[in-house]
């Protein structure tokens, strides 16, 4: 406890602490031991050391705490629990390599993720680890889709009453989806951007509105369907309702068969009835469709006037010519 007090407050302490001999040797030590507070306190000194600086994270890892760590989240102990996953928090956040090395030790994620369904203790601490981990890159964010950490971070979303723990699960998905078209229709298919909407639409809480939308923001970008976005067409305000229309009209230009799909299911006529409302301030949406659908001029057919038929006079037979032609008359 005493070590923790002194590192937690700069690098430079930090360093003078593990640059100790024989200290961080104990540290790792003190997580095996039988009292579990001991335990509890170990891992919170070395989350202190490893939260200020790239370096003294790197260092810890490179002392082989990482498998150590792990167990410490699977301790019968939540307390112990808590803090070994605040430490993997800590270590992660700083690069794609510490994110890596944390992902890469066996049964490491599938740890953490189970930890964080099943323990509220450690769920703001899992959480945000998950994001920082998801945000570095496609290839972390897959690994944390393929362990399944998307599905709790939306049980958290859905389920849990308090905000703090809302907005972290909030910004994760964001960070998750960010990426690739491919992720963002996983996270869609899971209802992600439905739920994401009702929370920035209920909440009154600046800090998981914002959190809210900027997930809903990040994962939409990524979306190359129009249909799921559709959906929420009526469900938006004139703000994420701008969002929608912007991603709708680049999809149509870029997708020959969305532009297909959307004619036949009749949308266009769904988005100019929700703009052309009195009052709404949306309307000049309406020219990035025109753009993309332009009236069909039909040329104008000019009726020629029907001319009235004049009957000529028959020509005039002199007499001498008749005589010529019948001579008995004469």
């Amino acid at each position: 406890m005493t070590l923790s007090e002194i590192v937690k407050h700069n690098a430079e302490l930090a360093n003078k602490v593990i640059n100790t001999q024989g200290v961080l040797n104990a540290l790792v030590s003190c997580m095996g031991n039988q009292d579990w507070e001991v335990r509890q306190q170990a891992c919170g000194c070395l989350a202190g050391i490893a939260k200020h600086t790239e370096a003294l994270a790197q260092r810890l890892v490179n002392a082989n705490i990482l498998p150590k760590l792990i167990n410490c989240t699977k301790d019968k102990k939540t307390a112990v629990q808590s803090q070994a996953i605040l430490c993997l928090k800590e270590i992660s956040c700083h690069s794609v390599d510490l994110a890596r090395s944390v992902c890469d030790v066996t049964e490491a994620l599938n740890s953490i993720i189970d930890n964080l369904n099943k323990s509220e203790h450690s769920r703001l601490h899992g959480s945000m680890m998950i994001g920082y981990i998801a945000g570095f890159n496609h290839e972390l964010a897959r690994s944390i889709v393929n362990a399944s950490g998307h599905k709790v971070l939306m049980k958290v979303l859905k389920e849990d009453t308090e905000r703090h723990l809302k907005a972290a699960a909030a910004w994760s998905l964001g960070q998750i989806g960010k990426h690739s078209a491919e992720i963002a229709k996983e996270l869609i298919n899971q209802n992600v951007l439905k739920e994401l909407l009702e929370v920035y639409k209920e909440e009154n809480n600046k800090v998981l509105r914002d959190k809210a939308k900027r997930s809903l923001k990040a994962i939409m970008y990524q979306c190359f369907v129009v249909e799921p976005l559709m959906e929420l067409m009526g469900l938006a305000d004139e703000k994420v309702l701008r969002q929608i229309l912007l991603q709708v009209a680049r999809i149509l230009r870029s997708d020959p068969e969305e532009k297909k799909a959307f004619v036949d299911k009749a949308y266009l006529d769904k988005i100019k009835e929700i703009l052309t409302k009195d009052g709404s301030k949306l309307k000049s949406a309406l020219d990035e469709f025109d753009e993309l659908f332009p009236p069909v001029i039909v040329p104008e057919v000019k009726e020629e006037p029907v001319k009235e038929k004049v009957e000529e006079p028959e020509p005039e037979v002199k007499v001498e010519e008749q005589i010529k032609k019948d001579p008995k008359k004469k």
